[in-house]
């Protein structure tokens, strides 16, 4: 055998050992690394903006903004919301704020939640830093926690407009104990819709009176939890009369109904009658003989008696008149008969309630914004969607 090599075309012994760059890798690793801080870094920045803040007790309103979607409001209204509110829209800030009101004893409060780089001179000295936020109140804060800044930042940003929140319970007396259940709006297409469910109502219109509204079935249910509702009976009262169907209201000095209209499902009998005029105090005198033996007198509901009804109208000692035809209710207590017609839909939908422009501004004013009746539109409540809606005639 021979032993010389031969090389060709096909074949060769030279191996060639070569090494890629290792740049590439630490870059990415560089990458990854800095993605993986920046992450960090945003999982503590939203750490610090989620801890719980002590919310007042007896908050009932909040609405989440920021200054820019406060500042396209109209000057009047603008000019009604409360000084420290002010202060807080005129900030130049990317960033929501959250302004709210809450009851303590009888009187309304105001306070703001706003992230701590956008902190303005404020005359609310009852302030609480929770991480990156701060709240600021008009009285003493408790010592809880309830939700966090960034809880509200998340909810502004998922409804894609500004939100307002409302407890129905507390806003209207409630007694103490319940727990608190939020209707929240946001302002999409024309109309100011809610999170709440609710069925369409029938299509007739409501009248145009200051206030005008259905009761759907289940009134009884509807009304626990409550001492009285104004303007109409007690509740101990209501579950005795039939089903009530709508409410109408015209006011004359504030907080006082000059013409009540109590729609019913049923017609009234004598003893329904009884019970309902007793609830507007069309009440008998009783007399009573104490032990001491003076007599004295007690008010009772109005009984029918032999050759008499309590059907049809009649007036008190005040000169309010009351009438009770079939299944209607009215109650005047002013001189003349207010003109109530029907109110034009503002929807595609029947109208569930219906707020004159005047009932409006006296909420407005009930939250601490003093608004003139002639600046707002009279608003009813709709049903869009299956949701509780508002849209503004």
């Amino acid at each position: 055998m021979g032993s010389g090599i031969i090389l060709n075309s096909s074949s060769n012994i030279i191996l060639a050992e070569g090494h890629r760059p290792r740049f590439w890798n630490s870059w990415k690793i560089i990458v990854v690394g800095i993605l993986l801080g920046l992450l960090v870094l945003f999982g503590l920045f939203v750490l610090m903006l989620n801890r719980g803040l002590p919310l007042p007790e007896g908050t009932l309103f909040y609405a989440i903004a920021t200054p820019a979607e406060v500042q396209a409001l109209s000057p009047e209204i603008k000019q009604a919301l409360p000084p420290d509110w002010q202060i807080y829209a005129n900030e130049r800030s990317s960033w929501p704020f959250v302004f709210g009101l809450y009851r303590e004893g009888e009187s309304i409060f105001g306070f703001v939640i706003s992230p701590l780089w956008h902190v303005p001179k404020t005359e609310k000295i009852h302030q609480a830093r929770r991480g990156f936020a701060m709240l600021a109140a008009d009285t003493k804060l408790p010592e809880r926690k309830t939700r966090s800044y960034w809880s509200y930042v998340f909810e502004r940003w998922w409804s894609g407009s500004p939100v307002i929140g409302v407890d129905p319970a507390e806003a209207l007396g409630a007694v103490n104990g319940h727990e608190p259940s939020w209707l929240t709006f946001s302002y999409k297409s024309g109309l100011v819709r809610s999170n709440f469910p609710l069925p369409a109502a029938p299509t007739e219109p409501l009248s145009d009176a200051d206030l005008s509204f259905r009761l759907p079935p289940g009134k009884e249910s509807a009304l626990q939890g409550f001492e009285s509702l104004a303007f109409l009976p007690a509740p101990d009262r209501l579950v005795r009369l039939p089903e009530l169907s709508q409410v109408d209201l015209q006011f004359g000095e504030p907080g006082i109904a000059s013409w009540t209209k109590l729609t019913f499902k049923a017609p009234l009998d004598e003893s329904q009658a009884g019970v309902l005029l007793g609830s507007y105090g069309f009440t008998l005198r009783r007399p009573i003989t104490l032990p001491d033996g003076t007599v004295s007198f007690e008010r009772i509901e109005p009984v029918a008696t032999s050759g008499t009804s309590l059907l049809g109208p009649r007036r008190d000692e005040k000169g309010r008149s009351a009438n009770i035809s079939n299944h209607i209710f009215t109650l005047l207590s002013a001189s003349t008969t207010p003109e109530i017609v029907p109110a034009t839909n503002c929807a595609n939908s029947g109208a569930w309630m219906r707020l004159s422009s005047k009932t409006v501004a006296a909420l407005a004013r009930r939250f601490g914004l003093n608004v003139n009746s002639e600046l707002v539109h009279p608003i009813q409540i709709v049903s869009d969607k299956g949701k509780m809606a508002i849209c503004f005639e």
